[in-house]
């Protein structure tokens, strides 16, 4: 049995009360691998077949207690201009956030 079956077998054991805090984090240390794989909150949600609102707070918690790193981020040359002729970027953050129009040369020092 795969360790997402194991899992959800735990999690529906206890359905219908407070989750056991031994289990609530092995199930967002499972959650947060999942998240870092690009799976999707569905994905995940059919797999452990619980609500997609636990999960999402389980994973919010989760990235809470683990600090946050920085990723250096590469601007590739050639990138396209816009009307102004000035580069123009869009960063994406893995939780999704999202920056526009921010000038290639703003991020140089």
């Amino acid at each position: 049995m795969n360790e997402a079956k194991i899992l959800a077998e735990k999690l529906k054991s206890n359905q219908g009360g407070r989750y056991p805090e031994a289990l609530r984090l092995e199930a967002t240390d499972y959650i947060l691998r999942c998240r870092d794989a690009d799976q999707s909150w569905y994905l995940i949600q059919k797999k452990l077949n619980i609500g997609k609102t636990t999960i999402q707070n389980w994973y919010a918690k989760g990235r809470q207690e683990k600090p946050i790193k920085l990723q250096p981020v590469k601007i590739k040359s050639g990138a396209s201009e816009s009307e102004s002729g000035q580069n123009k970027l869009a960063i994406v953050s893995p939780e999704g956030w999202r920056i526009e129009g921010a000038r290639t040369k703003e991020f140089s020092w």
